[in-house]
């Protein structure tokens, strides 16, 4: 949720009010966001096709799934 609609809902003057008593919140909203998309990444990167090669993109990075390993 944008932090500006955040404090209207909490009644908060100004989102800065919202900032100084959440931010805890937030940051660890950030890290589990990022770790998720790590994740994602990760997968992404060892199973893409790369559409021009049709080979899989990790190979272009050394991440790749070897297929000829299985």
């Amino acid at each position: 949720m944008d932090v500006r609609m955040l404090a209207e809902r909490l009644g908060h003057a100004d989102a800065s009010i919202t900032l100084k008593v959440y931010s805890h919140v937030l940051d660890g909203q950030c890290r589990r966001s990022a770790q998720s998309l790590d994740s994602l990444l990760e997968v992404a990167e060892r199973t893409a096709i790369h559409p021009a090669t049709g080979k899989n993109v990790g190979e272009f990075l050394g991440t790749g799934v070897d297929e000829k390993a299985g």
